[in-house]
């Protein structure tokens, strides 16, 4: 997890730094104008790009739309991409936790590698054994990527309260 998790740390410093990319973050909790992705309890929005060791990074925000303030799915989600980048799974280049407070609630989200590039690439779920769901998706170039964690996988706790320590907290 140490490399995986190092990414998230300076990809945060970055993002951090960068107030138009806070701002589309927060709005994309309630904003539906860039969703890059949608489930039945999840919503993939994008909300731009860095620069990030002599490469643009694409970004988007991933959170459960149908209970934003849960942290839960979060916990789990945050997880599994950790466990899938130590196997070699892989999953979006960068993940991280993203937790945003208004006069309402607190809502939480993952920040992820947007692997379609902007929408330069299509995805296409994979279908595990009889057809059943696959937390893979393939890219349109044939690569396959780790995206879509189960909600019911069981949630390192270790891992996921070091991601909320390090979690990027907007206000």
């Amino acid at each position: 997890m140490g490399e995986y998790f190092s990414r998230w740390t300076q990809v945060k410093r970055i993002v951090e730094k960068d107030e138009v990319l806070c701002q589309r973050i927060r709005e994309s909790f309630f904003e539906s104008n860039s969703n890059a992705g949608k489930g039945t309890r999840h919503v993939v929005r994008r909300v731009g790009a860095i620069s990030f060791k002599d490469r643009q990074l694409p970004l988007v925000l991933r959170f459960d739309f149908t209970h934003p303030e849960n942290d839960l799915s979060i916990k789990v989600g945050i997880s599994e991409y950790g466990r899938a980048f130590s196997e070699g799974l892989n999953p979006p280049y960068v993940a991280g936790v993203v937790k945003f407070r208004d006069s309402r609630s607190i809502y939480f989200g993952i920040l992820l590698e947007d692997v379609t590039e902007c929408g330069s690439y299509t995805l296409s779920k994979l279908r595990g054994r009889m057809g059943l769901a696959s937390p893979f998706e393939i890219r349109s170039d044939g690569r396959i990527f780790f995206l879509d964690p189960d909600d019911f996988a069981n949630t390192n706790e270790e891992v996921a309260q070091r991601y909320f320590e390090a979690g990027l907290n907007l206000v």
